[in-house]
């Protein structure tokens, strides 16, 4: 959660360690000898928050009763094909009081789909609530993907209610694309008004529909590929991102296409055609706008954007404010050299410091950084690894790169620091990584400078936990074997 300014103000997803019981039951909470701890990530699905591992980009709809409802997850490369649902946070952390975590049931579970299952899906959910907050209005739209089904897309909106079990047939649309009136080509953002009216972005139609609450079509604004809106709820005027359906990569190769994305703000519906009052283009081989959300909170509306720049790039989250019938860009936030995707973590509290690694952000930028937890300081070892644990001495033991098969182990100064008895810094032992920038699956160092490792050397079904001593000798092979592979665990004294 950021301010108005873009200013770090919270996290609710992990839900933080002092959120109230009542609010962190319904998620679920990990219980260890009678108290609640507060852990926040394992390797299996990176998170210990259901339904979230693998969380796609998605139009997410603000309650009036003050709680989020998002779209559960398609899955990840580590979490494949899990049932969805509707899920709701509360603005401070946890699950609404009273509501709960989980709502009606929006896809089936598919199961293992093999490499990366979902996590390359395209497309984004869209949500809206209506002003009373009765209803959900859905619009999925994932695709392009091995894991969905043939002809699973539909082209239509969905209502529901919070106590639904599922969504039923479609409210608006219809299974196939069309042009006609009760139809829809690629429906995509959606947004309601001061009224209660729903509008709905149809973008391979060229249009933006607009019903009332009942679902009468009340009429059309004529636009270039919309896909996300926002509907200023005071004044009525409406705001647009428009671009065709192709990932940034894909456009950028494309040379006959000028014009990535455009923004376009419109008056308000209802007085005859709505007049255009700002637009903004971006033009092929710059940058790409890719989401959108407007803050109507101040005097003058803002709007906030992401962009595509390149791969690897980040382009920091964007204030845009309107001048002179366009749209202006403001600096960034959010892409100085502070943490970005912080994943694996181990601290080192002899000397005030933890070490993370950060999970994405291009190949070549896996790296671990050292943070000063007394100034914030934070540097980049120039090491690359994937799970660490760190001894008592501060010694760093760090699972090597995809593929490796081997552990590093570093002093605390980040040199190698050699086994006895395998003359190098490195322990070997058969397993398979779960992805790019995971290793082993966990390890921990015990007090006497045992190390303990959690290997799963047949991918998806079972693990084994063999322990090495400080020099490096196997003392016990197959201390645990037949773990689940997503179970974890912790050294005790």
């Amino acid at each position: 959660v950021l301010d108005r300014d873009g200013g770090y103000m919270r996290t609710i997803k992990p839900y933080p360690a002092s959120t109230p019981l009542e609010r962190t039951e319904p998620v679920g909470h990990v219980m260890i000898d009678g108290k609640r701890q507060p852990l926040v990530f394992n390797g299996q699905g990176h998170t210990f928050h259901p339904y979230t591992a693998g969380l796609v980009g998605q139009t997410m709809a603000w309650h009036p009763d003050g709680y989020l409802i998002a779209a559960s997850a398609v899955g990840s490369m580590c979490n494949h094909g899990p049932p969805r649902f509707l899920i709701a946070f509360d603005a401070r952390g946890g699950a609404p009081k009273g509501v709960g975590f989980t709502g009606p049931h929006i896809r089936k579970a598919i199961g293992f789909r093999g490499g990366v299952g979902e996590a390359s899906s395209r497309g984004m959910d869209r949500l809206a609530v209506s002003l009373d907050g009765k209803w959900i209005y859905l619009v999925l739209n994932l695709e392009r993907n091995k894991g969905f089904q043939k002809n699973e897309r539909r082209h239509g909106v969905y209502r529901v209610k919070w106590s639904d079990k599922g969504l039923g047939e479609l409210w608006l649309g219809k299974n196939k694309a069309g042009s006609g009136d009760d139809e829809f080509d690629d429906p995509e953002g959606l947004a309601i008004d001061a009224k209660g009216n729903l509008y709905v972005c149809d973008r391979n139609n060229d249009r933006v529909k607009v019903y009332s609450p009942e679902g009468k079509l009340l009429g059309k604004i004529s636009a270039p590929q919309p896909e996300q809106i926002a509907v200023h709820p005071r004044t009525g005027e409406v705001y647009l991102l428009c671009r065709s359906k192709e990932r940034g990569y894909d456009v950028f190769k494309d040379a006959k296409i000028a014009i990535t994305s455009r923004l376009i703000k419109f008056a308000a519906w209802g007085r005859g055609r709505p007049k255009e009052l700002a637009r903004m283009e971006f033009l092929n081989k710059k940058r790409i706008i890719k989401r959108m959300a407007l803050d109507y909170s101040g005097d003058r509306p803002k709007l906030w954007a992401t962009f595509y720049i390149g791969w690897g790039k980040r382009s920091g989250l964007v204030p845009i404010t309107e001048a002179k019938g366009g749209f202006k860009l403001g600096s960034p936030v959010g892409k100085g050299p502070g943490l970005h995707y912080p994943s694996f973590l181990a601290a080192d509290p002899e000397r005030n410091r933890a070490i993370v690694f950060e999970h994405l952000g291009g190949q070549s930028r896996r790296r671990h950084k050292s943070i000063d937890l007394k100034t914030g300081e934070i540097t980049a070892p120039g090491v690359r690894g994937s799970d660490l644990a760190i001894d008592r001495h501060g010694n760093v033991y760090m699972c090597d790169t995809y593929g490796k098969k081997t552990m590093s182990r570093y002093g605390p100064d980040f040199k190698p620091l050699p086994f006895s008895a395998t003359g190098t810094n490195k322990l070997k032992y058969d397993y398979r990584a779960y992805g790019v920038g995971m290793g082993l699956r966990g390890h921990v160092i015990a007090p006497n400078g045992d190390i303990y490792i959690r290997r799963s050397p047949n991918h998806s079904k079972i693990s084994t936990v063999d322990v090495f001593g400080p020099d490096g000798k196997m003392k016990q092979a197959n201390l645990v074997r037949g773990a689940g592979s997503g179970d974890s665990g912790k050294a005790r004294r």
